[in-house]
């Protein structure tokens, strides 16, 4: 829907100069091409750049003030429930002069203050700065679908100040801010691809967590938690049935195509998108616009279209195939790099940002299938884990101790998942069950930072229930962060609004108070939902095989694309930017595997290109910022 950023000194007294709002907000113009504005006062700056979805009216437009005109808000996402919200608000006295969902949670903020969260049902990140206390308050949605930075700069020669955008590369738009790779990250981006938790790869910048809100006063912060994963973990005698849980689906898919812009959805051929696909076409006047990606020249098994076009004809939906070239992955990545914010960790980033800047031919908004996986134990991994757990049981402590003298065996396929058993606790096996790399390996290799993460174990180590819940509390709260890291970003970066049927709260609450079976029954996962798509779309639907999303021929395209060659060759030679922080024996390994064709040797070698683009990024970043405040007038 938009991009935000705000400046609040630790003095209330300082004027925050509007040319450094400016600045910092034009850096992320792709996600508001249609206006921009700022609203600065004593102690606060805001500036806003509009995607505009909902009444398309200048009142619609932010930042909002209230009627005082003494607090504002600034507001990234979509309430879906904001109708209902108006009913009870206008009934307690509030008046409503928009058609528009910020207006609804502006009323509910100065109805409710801080609790007005938990009225919420959508995808949001948000700011309200009252000037009548000096109060500004921060939220986040649920599970993350919105983004949120925060980070505090020291002016030289001036007060302290707190800085939060939707997207970090803001900050480099403030003349006071310095970053640079903190390379305690390293560990868990090569064995996930991605920081769990508040911390970022970028020194000093953190993310305000998923179902937290915060609130800043006198220059402090202070941080609380409004939802938990947890609670609805421990309802599940108030599971729904499948009756019902379609009914729940269809809901959520139905109140999301509210939209005064065109809209579609992403249709990769799969169970999730094909039923968020026929539930939206069930819920329109009109055909519903679809859209698949492909990759010319790349992998048939990576070519989704035979499925796609089974699904749109069964519903009466219009198909748009996007052709992508393939030499275009390896040339989009660095400025891919640049709107992601940290390093590419899933390589189909490219894919799902050429889908949408040529779907923003036709539409603005799009639906996607994200959160099934997660929620409902949809990858492969999943089961391969729970096998893994039953054969770790019948491990003898005495022989899992002598196993840790060992080196790495360096055992491939089964093999490397027979070594985790021998080798990992039951707990480890939980925790590592998203892993692309294996931390024991790392170390190793060299890699002394800490590969798991202390807000991943903690995530584990507070989950409750059978294995498989707990893997997924992790997947919800660690791995699915990465996924809507990608989904926001590179949408946005098209000017393109995703929305995620999936992942509003009441979705979320009744798949994690499931049980276990409507899940995943051997090797099978997303029982429910696959039988939900049967019902839907018969056997248009390919129901069961190997996952694909939008899949990309990675190991082919390391080895044998000119520019991703020539930058793992600059690794070997130790000349690229990132051997400055990898060790040696890592690259070595890498390349080595990647040349035989070994599945983590292929993720270290992608890692070692993703993190690459990324020193490379932040090494630019400052000049960008600087050429932004040119522009606002602020340096010469």
């Amino acid at each position: 829907m938009c991009g935000f950023v705000g400046v609040f000194p630790t003095s209330r007294a300082r004027w925050v100069d509007p040319r450094v709002v400016v600045a910092m907000r034009d850096l992320m113009s792709h996600r508001g091409p249609d206006m921009a504005d700022v609203r600065v006062g004593e102690g606060f700056g805001l500036g806003f750049r509009r995607l505009a979805i909902l009444d398309l009216s200048e009142a619609a437009n932010q930042p909002m003030t209230d009627a005082s005109g003494r607090v504002h808000l600034v507001f990234n996402g979509e309430i879906y429930n904001h109708h209902a919200l108006r009913d009870r608000l206008g009934a307690r006295g509030h008046t409503f002069r928009t058609r528009c969902d910020t207006e609804a949670l502006l009323a509910a903020y100065l109805e409710w203050g801080s609790a007005c969260v938990t009225e919420l049902e959508g995808m949001f990140a948000f700011v309200v700065h009252d000037e009548r206390d000096g109060t500004t308050f921060v939220a986040r949605d649920a599970v993350g679908i919105k983004p949120l930075y925060l980070t505090r700069v020291s002016p030289d020669g001036g007060d302290d100040a707190w800085l939060i955008a939707s997207e970090s590369k803001s900050f480099f738009g403030h003349p006071a801010f310095r970053t640079s790779l903190d390379a305690s990250s390293l560990g868990e981006l090569f064995a996930f691809r991605f920081v769990a938790g508040d911390k970022t790869p970028m020194e000093g910048v953190v993310r305000l967590l998923p179902g937290h809100s915060a609130t800043l006063r006198g220059g402090e912060l202070t941080i609380r938690r409004w939802y938990d994963v947890r609670h609805a973990a421990g309802q599940r005698g108030d599971a729904p049935d499948p009756t019902s849980f379609s009914a729940l689906v269809e809901a959520a898919v139905h109140g999301e195509l509210e939209s005064d812009v065109p809209l579609g959805t992403q249709l990769s051929g799969g169970v999730d998108s094909g039923v968020v696909t026929a539930l939206a076409a069930r819920g329109s006047a009109r055909p519903v616009q679809t859209f698949t990606v492909y990759f010319e020249g790349g992998a048939k098994e990576g070519d989704e279209r035979a499925g796609a076009r089974r699904v749109a004809q069964r519903v009466g939906a219009e198909v748009h195939e996007i052709a992508l070239d393939a030499r275009r992955f390896s040339a989009e990545l660095g400025e891919l790099t640049w709107h992601l914010d940290e390093p590419m960790n899933h390589p189909n980033s490219v894919a799902v940002f050429g889908l949408c800047r040529e779907a923003k031919r036709h539409a603005t908004v799009l639906l996607s299938g994200d959160g099934p996986d997660e929620l409902l134990a949809g990858y492969d991994r999943h089961g391969s884990t729970l096998r893994m757990l039953q054969i770790a049981r019948c491990v003898p402590h005495a022989i899992r101790r002598a196993t840790d003298w060992l080196p790495p065996l360096g055992l491939r396929r089964r093999g490397e998942l027979l070594e985790s058993a021998l080798r990992d606790s039951p707990e480890e096996l939980l925790l590592l069950s998203s892993a692309y790399g294996s931390p024991r390996r790392l170390r190793a290799l060299g890699l002394e930072q800490d590969c798991v993460g202390p807000y991943r174990r903690e995530s584990l180590a507070t989950a409750t229930g059978s294995p498989l819940a707990r893997m997924l509390i992790v997947d919800i709260e660690c791995y699915l962060g990465a996924v809507l890291l990608r989904q926001d970003k590179m949408s946005m970066a098209a000017s393109v609004e995703t929305r995620v049927p999936y992942l509003e709260r009441r979705v979320i609450d009744a798949c994690v108070a499931m049980p276990d079976r409507h899940k995943r029954r051997g090797p099978v996962g997303k029982r429910i939902l696959r039988d939900i798509a049967v019902g839907l779309l018969g056997d248009s639907l390919q129901t069961a095989g190997p996952k694909i999303g939008f899949g990309v021929p990675l190991g082919a395209w390391l080895r044998e694309d000119p520019l991703l060659a020539a930058r793992l060759d600059s690794c070997r030679r130790g000349a690229a930017q990132v051997c400055r922080h990898v060790p040696r024996a890592l690259v070595d390994h890498a390349l080595a595997g990647l040349a035989i064709g070994g599945r983590e040797e292929t993720e270290l070698a992608w890692m070692l290109v993703s993190l690459d683009h990324y020193v490379d990024m932040l090494a630019g970043a400052p000049e960008r910022g600087r050429q932004a405040r040119r522009v606002a007038g602020l340096e010469a």
